[in-house]
């Protein structure tokens, strides 16, 4: 979320967690302060972490505190704004990257981002990682998980018997909730015929 009421780049803590990206320690933490002065409640920030982040092919590296921040997964303050001056038009919801800065640094063209639509965010922990690691950093990226790995000399072959009949498995079904979180994904369903003898999920339509 961009929001010109905060003072610098947030980022919830559930994210931080959940993808266990490296935090690093303050070495004074910082108190912040919502809109009517209080506290908030989580207390004192006392780490942030370091990220690659890319909206619409707009990459940059920045720091964000690590705080409770709603229902908002990372909230974009004036630091954020005054550094990449980006042009709003608040009416139609529409943020265009096509400041000096941003052409200098974080693109090779101005993309913009539409209200509604949900902007393709890709959050990585670059620049902290061991140089040992640093080959596999984009291995999770949606990019690398979309498409299979090429043929290699190595591969294990599946022989088929010709002229053989694989037998009839079992239909296994899935829980509401497997099958909900099978649905959230429809880039990895692929339709199939097979005669008989697979190993499968029933999944209801």
């Amino acid at each position: 979320m961009v929001d010109s009421g905060a003072t610098s780049v947030f980022i919830h803590e559930r994210i931080v967690q959940d993808f266990k990206i490296p935090t690093i320690k303050l070495d004074k933490p910082k108190k912040l302060r919502v809109i009517d002065g209080r506290e908030i409640d989580s207390g004192m920030v006392d780490k942030y972490v370091q990220l690659e982040v890319e909206i619409f092919g707009h990459l940059e590296i920045l720091s964000a505190y690590v705080v409770n921040t709603g229902h908002n997964d990372m909230v974009l303050g004036m630091s954020w704004l005054k550094c990449h001056d980006p042009t709003i038009v608040w009416k139609k919801g529409w943020v265009t990257f096509n400041s000096e800065y941003c052409r200098n640094n974080c693109l090779q063209h101005a993309p913009q981002v539409l209200a509604g639509k949900t902007p393709d965010l890709e959050l990585k922990a670059a620049g902290i990682l061991p140089e040992l690691y640093k080959l596999f950093a984009d291995v999770f990226t949606e990019g690398e998980i979309m498409e299979l790995p090429p043929h290699r000399p190595f591969d294990i072959s599946i022989d088929l018997k010709p002229g053989a009949t694989p037998r009839h498995g079992p239909i296994y079904s899935v829980s509401v909730k497997e099958d909900e979180e099978l649905m959230s994904q429809p880039s990895f369903l692929r339709v199939f015929t097979f005669c008989s003898g697979y190993g499968g999920v029933g999944v209801g339509s």
